[in-house]
């Protein structure tokens, strides 16, 4: 009986261990060292990569960041950062490439993407926090840094997507604006005030993009921005699908046959003419441009969140993370813990940064949202933190890179979709076989 069971055990001990031998290393099998010893005797070389975006004020962007970067190789003494700024639809490539080499930078900052887990030579940020120092942070920014319920990333900044109404021209369909602008709500009560504010004259809604930014706007929407869970498992069923291709369905019908690539250009012009009650999804530099343009057109302006397609509390805010890395070939556990250092120190300050030219929002306690930006305003829904997710928007990770960019694989039929060449129900069935086909 007992050589029986004992047989039974070392059998399934062996399965086990063939199981873990064939899944590939994860984040979360690396042990970190918190309290690795810094040697005062050595000096560290920390490689760091930032996105760089095609923004007016770059060369001042580039120049606040080297200050942050320096005022802590200031404070620490033994330490020489090198600092590579990378076009920013190029730093996800070139990242990937070095990854694959196993020898990627110590730290980056990608402003344009929200992915927060990159496999195995990824290091968790989360562990080298202490319980106060994460309460610094908002609950909402730590869990979309978090993965598998490990802390992964250090936010940075919030990225919120919004509608601008001119309030001269909308009708809210029975709806308080201010309950709106407080509070949100939903996609029916959103069509409804479209529906009330469009005349032959004014349209009651212009699209700034059709394509997948509002799949992603949409996606958010309802509450699971990524089609797969933590296990990579597919959450998205053909309702779900059905559900997001409804709405866009009804979006398109509202722009009167625009085509997708002159949606951008024709909804600027259309609302600063006072032709529009509503414009979006917009991202923050658009936002900040398009409510300075409109206010010195003396146009009256109302920022809303992007509706929820479940009712409740929501708003898009997508949090931008630090990412730590360590070498494939170099296991130093002193070495990371000062880039994790580095990581905890600067981020408050990138984050003072990204408000400034970017127009993002701080998640830190300690930093200052920008005075001079009219359209965060405390309490207001589209910039409440509290209303953001608490699940990250992308994941990746050794082996997801098709999953990783789902967006792309669903383009065409998203457009086709948007153009009135698909039904909804085409497009849910036909979006879910491609889903499939991208999954492990």
């Amino acid at each position: 009986m007992f050589k029986r069971v004992g047989i039974f055990i070392l059998i399934a001990l062996l399965i086990g261990a063939g199981l873990y031998h064939r899944r590939p290393p994860r984040t979360e099998d690396y042990l970190v060292d918190p309290t690795a010893r810094l040697d005062p005797a050595l000096h560290y070389r920390i490689t760091v990569w930032i996105a760089l975006p095609v923004i007016a004020t770059a060369e001042a962007y580039r120049s606040d960041i080297l200050q942050v970067l320096a005022d802590f190789s200031a404070l620490e003494g033994s330490i020489t950062v090198e600092t590579l700024f990378v076009a920013d639809h190029l730093l996800k490539e070139r990242l990937a490439a070095a990854l694959a080499a196993g020898t990627p930078p110590d730290l980056v900052l990608d402003t344009a993407e929200a992915q927060i887990n990159y496999g195995e030579l990824q290091l968790p940020l989360g562990r080298y926090l202490t319980k106060l120092e994460k309460e610094n942070y908002s609950p909402s920014s730590l869990a979309q840094a978090s993965f598998r319920g490990a802390q992964l990333g250090l936010p940075v900044g919030f990225s919120p997507r919004v509608f601008l109404a001119s309030t001269g021209v909308l009708q809210t369909a029975g709806l308080s604006l201010e309950n709106i602008i407080l509070h949100g709500w939903t996609w029916e009560q959103f069509l409804q005030s479209v529906a009330a504010s469009t005349s032959k004259a004014r349209p009651g809604l212009v699209l700034t993009n059709v394509g997948t930014p509002l799949l992603q706007t949409l996606a958010a929407s309802l509450g699971t921005p990524s089609p797969w869970d933590s296990e990579g498992r597919l959450n998205w069923g053909e309702e779900t699908l059905l559900a997001l291709a409804t709405i866009g369905h009804q979006l398109a019908r509202t722009q009167s046959g625009a085509e997708p690539s002159s949606a951008t250009e024709n909804a600027l012009a259309l609302f600063l003419n006072g032709k529009a009650a509503l414009i979006g999804p917009l991202n923050p530099p658009l936002t900040t441009w398009l409510h300075h343009e409109a206010r010195a057109r003396k146009l009256t302006l109302s920022v809303l969140p992007v509706p929820s397609l479940q009712g409740g509390a929501f708003t898009d805010m997508r949090a931008v993370n630090l990412i730590a890395f360590r070498q494939r070939s170099r296991q130093r556990p002193d070495h990371e813990r000062m880039v994790a250092e580095l990581a905890k120190y600067v981020a408050p300050e990138l984050g003072q940064v990204l408000g400034e030219h970017l127009s993002f929002i701080p998640p830190h306690a300690t930093s200052t949202p920008r005075t001079d930006i009219p359209w965060q305003s405390e309490g207001e829904a589209a910039t409440n933190m509290a209303f953001a997710l608490r699940t990250p928007y992308r994941l990746g990770g050794e082996g997801a890179e098709k999953m990783a960019d789902w967006e792309a694989a669903l383009e065409p039929l998203w457009l086709s979709l948007m153009k009135g060449e698909l039904s909804p129900t085409d497009f849910s069935q036909q979006a879910h076989s491609v889903l499939e086909q991208l999954g492990p």
